[in-house]
Order: structure tokens, then C-alpha cells, then sequence
């Protein structure tokens, strides 16, 4: 009797801790605009995150329809992630939506339905609605009357103009020969003064490492740094606007790139997609998806930098008239 008695405390404790182990992280989903103020048909990129437990399914019709609300559907990006740590799996919608209306639109909740593979009832997982102010294109208070016409400029302006067109060409050749001539005396090639893209990059990159964002788990500010950072580079180094394209804009002139391979574009829209979720999503990542995306964007620089101009040869030396 003594050991059933002690044997029924350890099996009520076993069930307890079995049931607190078998207990996982419920459905979520955020939904955040990267703007909430603009003008009528401007781009709104909103992002939309949900996590569910491995063991569980998504279904959605709301995210691939052609338009939510007021707002007109442009263009959507998918992804999926696993969290081993977490034991989620993370679903990741980019929508890029616009609107021709005025005033402050709702862009609706979302609707997703969830269920545990393989069976059982379905259930909805909502998100919250977003306002997004639009206003017209018209500054306020201008009429919407038709303008006459500006009156024509006096006779003797447009020749002065020219004028001082001729002479500002003048002027640039001859501070381009001045520059030159030495170079071309010698017969010596110039060679350019300006910085690296990968150098600069290289200097960004060691100040992101010196102020220990991923240690102090700022992962928001990291991924701006270092997405700020990758963006700068492609447009010095490949003379690409990275900076002023949205994502979905940038990946797809970045797919008609000769210079880069298939393995290099698959990294840029990784990391530039991870970094839009904890952006603008408030993603909250983890010290090693940051350290994994710091070593890709270095992989990336040092496979991509340009290669040095070759020293000229001093032992030659060219002879060439006077000028």
C-alpha cells in the first residue's frame, strides 16, 4: 500500500509536466504599412507576418486577392521560414497596394484559417485593421480652374542663354585639358581617385561589428544599418539607385543582372526580405539570423567588388612631342 501511495504523486506530476511540454506557442500574425501617409496612387508596402506551431497548417484567400478594401493589390511576395528554436513556421506576405481614393481608407483585417495537419476544424486568425491617410496630389487651398498660360520670355533672354551655355563649355575644356595634359605628356594613363564601392562597404561593415547591435539585441537597428549598407554598395558598384527602388522593385531589375549569379540573387532577396519583416514587420529575429546575415552581405561584397586597375610599367617611358 506505502508504494501505491508513492507511486500515484509521481504519476500526477509526470502527467502535469507531459501536458506543460505538449503545450505550444499559439497562432499570431502582425500586419504593418510602411507608410501611413500618402498621396493618391502612390506604392504602400505592407508587410504581413504569421507564425504557427510546425505541427499545423495555413490557408488564406485574402492575400491573393487583386483587391483588399478600397486598396488595389500591385504586386505580392511569399516566403516560408522555420524557426527550429521556436518550433514555428513563419509565413511572410509582402504586398505592395495603392489607392485612387481620398480621406483616411481602412485597409481591412486579414482572415487566415488554421488547423493541425492532417485534420481537424479549421479556425480563423485575424488581424487587426490599418488606416492610411491618402491625400490628393492638388496642395490644399489651390484652385482646380485652368491656369493661363505664363507669359513668353523677353526676346533678349533666350540668346543670353545660349551665350552662357558656349562659355560654360569653354570654360569645362579647358579645365579638362589643364587637367590632362601632364598625363598625356608623359604618356601615362589617369587613374581614377575615387573610392572603392567594396572599401566603403568594408568600413560600414566594421562599424556595424564595433557597436555590438546583435549582443545588445538590436536587431531592428542592425537590419536598417545593414540593409542601408548592401543598398549603397550595389549602387556605387554597379551604378544601380538600390537605395530610392522598393524590394519588389530592386529584386526585379536585380534578376536582368548579367553580373551577378543565380546564388547571388537568391542571397539579396533572402536577406532583403528578412530585413523587411523585422523593419517593418517587427520580425523579432535572432542573434543567428543576424550573424548569418552579416557573414552573407561580407560573402556577397568580397565575391562582387571590382578588381583593381594594373599598376602602370615605370621602366617604360614613352616619348611624345611638345605641345
Amino acid at each position: 500500500m506505502k508504494k501505491i501511495f508513492l507511486l500515484v504523486p509521481v504519476l500526477f506530476f509526470a502527467l502535469c509536466a507531459g501536458m506543460i511540454s505538449a503545450a505550444q506557442v499559439p497562432p499570431q500574425i502582425s500586419v504593418s504599412a510602411d507608410k501611413t501617409q500618402v498621396h493618391v496612387g502612390d506604392d504602400i508596402g505592407v508587410a504581413v507576418s504569421v507564425s504557427v506551431p510546425q505541427d499545423y497548417e495555413l490557408a488564406s484567400e485574402d492575400v491573393h486577392k487583386n483587391t483588399l478594401g478600397r486598396f488595389q493589390v500591385r504586386g505580392l511576395k511569399t516566403s516560408e521560414y522555420q524557426d527550429k528554436e521556436k518550433k514555428i513556421t513563419v509565413w511572410k506576405y509582402l504586398l505592395t497596394i495603392t489607392c485612387y481614393e481620398t480621406g483616411k481608407i481602412e485597409f481591412p483585417g486579414l482572415e487566415f484559417m488554421w488547423r493541425v495537419k492532417g485534420g481537424g476544424e479549421w479556425q480563423k486568425l485575424s488581424s487587426k485593421p490599418l488606416t492610411i491617410n491618402v491625400e490628393s496630389v492638388l496642395s490644399k487651398g489651390a484652385s482646380k480652374d485652368i491656369q493661363p498660360l505664363k507669359p513668353k520670355l523677353k526676346l533678349w533672354i533666350k540668346p543670353l542663354l545660349i551665350f552662357l551655355l558656349v562659355l560654360a563649355l569653354i570654360i569645362a575644356g579647358l579645365l579638362w585639358f589643364f587637367k590632362f595634359r601632364k598625363a598625356i605628356r608623359n604618356n601615362t594613363p589617369v587613374r581614377e581617385t575615387r573610392v572603392p564601392a567594396h572599401i566603403i562597404a568594408y568600413t560600414q561593415l566594421e562599424d556595424i561589428e564595433k557597436d555590438r547591435l546583435i549582443e545588445r539585441s538590436l536587431f531592428e537597428e542592425f537590419f536598417n544599418r545593414l540593409s542601408f549598407c548592401l543598398r549603397h554598395y550595389i549602387e556605387n558598384r554597379f551604378l544601380l539607385r538600390a537605395p530610392l527602388m522598393s524590394t519588389e522593385e530592386f529584386l526585379e531589375r536585380a534578376k536582368k543582372f548579367p553580373e551577378l549569379n543565380p546564388e547571388q540573387k537568391g542571397l539579396l532577396e533572402e536577406f532583403l526580405m528578412l530585413s523587411d519583416l523585422v523593419k517593418f514587420a517587427r520580425y523579432g529575429s535572432s542573434s543567428r539570423e543576424a550573424n548569418d546575415s552579416l557573414r552573407a552581405v561580407k560573402d556577397f561584397v568580397e565575391q562582387t567588388k571590382e578588381e583593381p586597375l594594373p599598376e602602370p610599367d615605370k621602366t617604360k617611358k614613352g616619348k611624345t612631342d611638345d605641345f
